[in-house]
């Protein structure tokens, strides 16, 4: 009878090696050939919810009108500023950031681009400002402004994020009160 519960526990033994080999085998395999390669991942990064518009004076003509006339303006005396922050993903892979700039279709202005290392690094941040004044000749900035964000190049699979900015006819209506010098 002892013999009998020997040879049995030597075969449980024997399974149970067998099936933590075939099992640390499979597991290795699986970690190796991964779901995706490294290089197929993404940074990871996200705008802030706190970005801001800045309304600037306009330059005084000689005395002759008020420095805040944006009535009359297209947007160029407004300035957008993001802020951003990354996660993982970023180191051997992103050398620059690409912000752009759109409302619709219509590009509002030149590109904006990053190499900071502090902001292109993994568990950065950064801030970008898009000034009005760099705004393209004859375009409208009001409605939805939306601001991309790519790495190394501009390119749909090198999308990271988008923010979107409305820019209203009561940004245009802004009239300052007080005692002026």
């Amino acid at each position: 009878m002892t013999k009998k519960i020997a040879i049995l526990g030597l075969f449980a033994l024997l399974v149970v090696i067998i099936v933590g080999i075939s099992l640390a085998v499979y597991f290795t395999k699986k970690s190796e050939s991964g779901d995706e390669e490294p290089s197929e991942k993404k940074p990871e990064f996200t705008f802030d919810i706190d970005a801001k518009k800045t309304i600037n004076p306009q330059a005084e003509d000689s005395g002759t009108q008020e420095g805040y006339a944006i009535e009359y303006a297209g947007g160029e005396f407004i300035d957008l500023t993001l802020n951003w922050t990354n996660g993982q993903g970023f180191e051997d892979v992103v050398d620059k950031l690409i912000f752009t700039r759109h409302v619709g279709n219509t590009k509002i202005q030149a590109d904006k681009q990053t190499t900071v290392p502090s902001e292109i690094s993994d568990y950065g941040s950064g801030s970008i400002k898009f000034k009005g004044s760099e705004v393209i000749n004859d375009v409208n900035t009001k409605g939805v402004n939306v601001v991309r964000a790519y790495y190394n190049e501009v390119k749909e699979d090198n999308l990271l994020a988008e923010a979107e900015l409305e820019i209203t006819e009561a940004d245009f209506d802004q009239v300052m009160t007080g005692e002026f010098s």
